[in-house]
């Protein structure tokens, strides 16, 4: 399961994203394949394009 949430914050937007994963050995597989690193860089995309607008 996966929320994800935009708030206004200030300026611009806060957006928090919580995954419920069934065990800690879902996690664990999850984080070993760089999925953290690849979503933050996206978001870094994103945000660029966003202030470029």
């Amino acid at each position: 399961h996966i929320e994800t949430r935009f708030e206004a914050d200030g300026t611009g937007t806060l957006m928090t994203m919580r995954m419920t994963l069934p065990d800690a050995a879902t996690r664990a597989a999850m984080l070993e394949t760089g999925m953290a690193e690849g979503m933050e860089a996206s978001y870094q995309r994103l945000e660029a394009l966003g202030l470029a607008v």
